[in-house]
């Protein structure tokens, strides 16, 4: 669902009864996930109870957005409450759901929170995604752990992960240096 266009499709979704048939898992996730792509967690939420009523599972990229409006929103037991849904519903979580709940914490600054989730996140074996590092390294700027933070920017699986001359590798790597850099400035301040 584009940006604008939930509230038409919530009045399709809603149009559906009127032919004798009921909303599906489908239909459901693509008016949440619209809703949650512009923000209004409200809506979403209210649909996503329905989902949950009628025993439907969202999928991952409808958790994700979803976990990420609610973290705009600064509702982190919400989205805390979603994340954990999930897997209760047998979901997976893959990258985008931690990176999601990962940033709601920061948001609130929750770091040691986003940063039990990332290590919950290695454990399982997630792979973690680009944008994912950036992230990671702020959270632990903003802890003052700057071993871990030094340990990320030397890890061997960030390198392996994005490959040789990969332009996003090289801009991600120089983005973290740079919140390491910016951090021992700060603690040498002091």
């Amino acid at each position: 669902v584009c940006a604008g266009e939930a509230e038409k499709a919530h009045a399709m979704f809603s149009r559906i009864k009127d032919f004798e048939s009921e909303p599906n898992n489908v239909s459901y996730t693509l008016v949440i996930q619209g809703f949650a792509k512009n923000c209004q967690e409200k809506k979403a939420m209210s649909l996503f109870r329905d989902v949950e009523a009628k025993g439907f599972c969202l999928d991952n990229a409808t958790c994700a957005d979803l976990i990420t409006c609610l973290g705009k929103a600064e509702k982190t037991e919400h989205a805390h409450m979603i994340f954990n849904k999930f897997s209760e519903c047998g979901g997976i979580h893959g990258a985008s759901e931690y990176k999601a709940i990962m940033e709601a914490y920061a948001r609130i600054g929750n770091n040691g929170m986003a940063l039990k989730l990332y290590e919950e996140m290695c454990g399982a074996g997630v792979t973690p995604s680009q944008d994912m590092y950036e992230v990671v390294a702020r959270v632990l700027r903003k802890a003052g752990r700057l071993s871990d933070l030094q340990r990320l920017i030397q890890d061997r699986k960030m390198l392996d992960f994005f490959g040789g001359n990969n332009k996003v590798l090289q801009e991600t790597l120089l983005k973290v240096l740079f919140l390491f850099m910016e951090s021992i400035k700060s603690k040498n301040a002091v």
